[in-house]
């Protein structure tokens, strides 16, 4: 079984996640209106600046950025296992992080999370697609998106060295959402936005009282 090591030694195992649920949460406005994230049952994948909410969160699971300059922007958020993926790794600070290089363009629409090798590279993309891959990699068979909205940006900021379009957001997001479908696995977009287009929709209220 393949593994990815962080700079401290700490190990994460391919589908160490399996048949599990995970909640990627993004910063977006919607999450005043979801009430206290504290008793989401599964686990929590906190993005960028989540933490600077003023919604009260556990401690994330899972926390993950992009860019370099996020650290300086939104601090990093309290969580257990830590990822990121920059263009370059001398700009990643601990040894707490796993790290990953910049891959292909995510209009390339390659998936690298369905490969059974450590993750070395992930698609060069915004947060949520870059994340998508570790959590697939990882085995989540449910996968819920949060606080994911649209920015009312033209772009969407990706690397510091670029911006995306929304013709290319949109064939990333079809990608993931085609994958996890291909593979039995269940992602749902639960903001109420339509952001994360081709990402298949839910009621977060359903969900949570399920």
């Amino acid at each position: 079984m393949s593994t990815i090591t962080n700079a401290g030694g700490r190990e994460l195992a391919f589908n160490a996640y399996q048949n599990q649920t995970v909640w990627m949460i993004g910063s977006g406005p919607s999450l005043s209106d979801m009430g206290d994230l504290r008793d989401l049952e599964g686990y929590t994948f906190g993005v960028n600046g989540t933490h600077k909410s003023d919604i009260l969160l556990r401690p994330y699971d899972f926390y993950g950025v992009v860019e370099a300059t996020a650290w300086s922007k939104y601090g990093k958020g309290p969580s257990d296992y830590y990822f990121c993926a920059v263009p370059s790794w001398s700009l990643v600070p601990g040894s707490e992080w796993f790290r990953f290089s910049a891959g292909p363009d995510m209009s390339t629409g390659e998936f690298n999370g369905i490969e059974d090798v450590p993750l070395e590279r992930l698609a060069r993309a915004p947060v949520i697609y870059e994340m998508l891959q570790v959590v697939f990699w990882l085995g989540f068979q449910n996968v819920y998106l949060i606080g994911c909205e649209e920015t009312g940006s033209t772009t969407i900021q990706g690397t510091p060295h670029r911006d995306y379009g929304r013709d290319e957001i949109s064939k990333g997001n079809k990608t993931a959402a085609g994958v996890f479908a291909k593979h039995g696995r269940n992602l749902l977009n639960l903001t109420p936005s339509p952001a994360l287009g081709f990402i298949p929709t839910g009621s977060y209220e359903e969900i949570v009282g399920s």
